[in-house]
């Protein structure tokens, strides 16, 4: 399986709760492309870890820092419905209730992408282009660092 790496656009202090290790699980709406198994298909509207191929979290900070400020690995993604998600997150996801309530209003299920061995970039990259609305796949290794290639969003 190819191994990919997907920049993701993030407020500045949720990159820094991953960046010192207290948020440990990035929740989402929505994520790049899965390619669940046949077993995980048949229960795909419960609670379920996704197969993945992602390793590799960048960071970009919006505004106003406007960079990328680290990265991270993808231990695992979890799909489930959202109040389920709230409950099993909700001591390292670094978001209240109510900020929780605020950004999975109407969305009937989410993801939660547990993340491991933040790295904090001693200068932060800056990036040519505009940065993705929610996230974008990363180019290949040995591409210029400072390109994006957009994914399907």
């Amino acid at each position: 399986m190819i191994k990919k790496s997907v920049l993701l656009s993030i407020k500045p202090q949720y990159a820094e709760a991953i960046l010192d290790g207290s948020k440990t699980d990035e929740l989402r709406k929505r994520l790049w492309k899965m390619k669940p198994t046949s077993e995980e298909w048949k229960y795909f509207d419960v609670f379920s870890e996704i197969h993945h191929n992602i390793t590799t979290v960048l960071l970009y900070a919006t505004a106003p820092v406007c960079k990328i400020v680290g990265q991270c690995t993808v231990k695992n993604i979890l799909r489930g419905k959202c109040d389920d998600l709230w409950w099993i997150t909700k001591t390292c996801n670094a978001l209240s209730r109510y900020e929780f309530n605020a950004d999975f209003e109407g969305c009937k299920t989410g993801y939660a992408v547990s993340i491991i061995d933040p790295v904090r970039y001693p200068e932060p990259i800056d990036l040519v282009g505009h940065p993705p609305q929610s996230w974008c796949y990363w180019p290949r290794a040995g591409s210029n660092k400072t390109e994006i290639t957009k994914g399907t969003q």
